[in-house]
């Protein structure tokens, strides 16, 4: 885990944001598709990864963004 990682994420009906290494979400609410699109947007401005999971917890889709290595 990577504190650069953001994780989109839905608990008890509500879709969420947060960075992995921390329990408090910076957003909430609405549709998923707007949860999923303030994820890609903090995860772009980090250059992380955007975790997304799927309303069972499993992870549906990986995105990263920036790179690790020096061309």
């Amino acid at each position: 885990m990577d504190r650069h990682d953001i994780e989109t994420y839905c608990e008890q009906g509500v879709w969420k944001n947060r960075r992995r290494d921390c329990e408090q979400p910076f957003s909430s609410g609405g549709s998923r598709l707007r949860q999923v699109a303030a994820g890609a947007e903090v995860a772009r401005w980090v250059q992380g990864r955007h975790i997304i999971r799927g309303e069972d917890g499993a992870v549906a889709e990986i995105i990263t963004y920036g790179t690790d290595s020096h061309a």
